[in-house]
């Protein structure tokens, strides 16, 4: 019984530490008001034996995420808490609602939980896990696995990390074994 015990004190020890580091990083996350940069991802597609290249500009704003591919073909993309749009380079619109593109809006979602510092909305739609926050350098990491069945389906983990008030990466797993990694390079932070 006391073995139990010690134990559940322990794993409740462990969870308040991942707790009180999610709250450090977030507090850095939320230095900023809006956030611009460049980024390069990569789409590893596993069956083809295959890597996708993009590149452009990214911009964070309270209420909307502007991802602006440059490479390898000019495509606008804007996502809010409810929508994603896309313009291609011909000026052609496409919307893409939530109710019917839920990995859209939870990408669109996630990345304005994190961004803003917003550590209740990502406990709301995700299990935190592997939190590590290096006080002396501020580096930091944590995943986020999907509470969201649909979500789950699709991918099975999102890694996030970065130094400072600085998201440098983001990368998740498929379950169709293809996986994503997202490079950021931040601008200017308006504080």
């Amino acid at each position: 019984m006391f073995k139990i015990l010690l134990i559940s004190l322990f794993c409740f020890a462990a969870h308040a530490e991942e707790i009180d580091q999610m709250q450090n990083i977030y507090q850095l996350l939320s230095s900023k008001k809006e956030v611009k940069g460049t980024y390069r991802q990569e789409k590893n597609l596993k069956k083809l034996s295959l890597t996708l290249e993009s590149s452009g500009q990214f911009e964070v704003q309270k209420d909307k995420l502007v991802w602006d591919q440059k490479k390898p073909i000019q495509i606008l993309f804007t996502m809010t808490q409810d929508k994603m749009s896309q313009k291609a380079e011909d000026g052609k619109e496409e919307i893409f609602p939530k109710e019917k593109y839920p990995e859209l809006q939870m990408f669109s979602g996630t990345m304005f939980c994190v961004m803003s510092g917003d550590l209740e909305c990502v406990k709301k739609q995700f299990n935190i896990d592997n939190v590590v926050f290096e006080e002396s350098t501020k580096e930091w990491s944590f995943d986020l696995e999907a509470k969201d069945q649909v979500i789950k389906k699709l991918i099975s983990r999102l890694s996030f990390s970065g130094a400072g008030s600085s998201l440098l990466k983001i990368s998740w797993q498929e379950n169709s074994d293809n996986s994503t990694e997202i490079y950021f390079k931040e601008g200017k932070g308006v504080e």
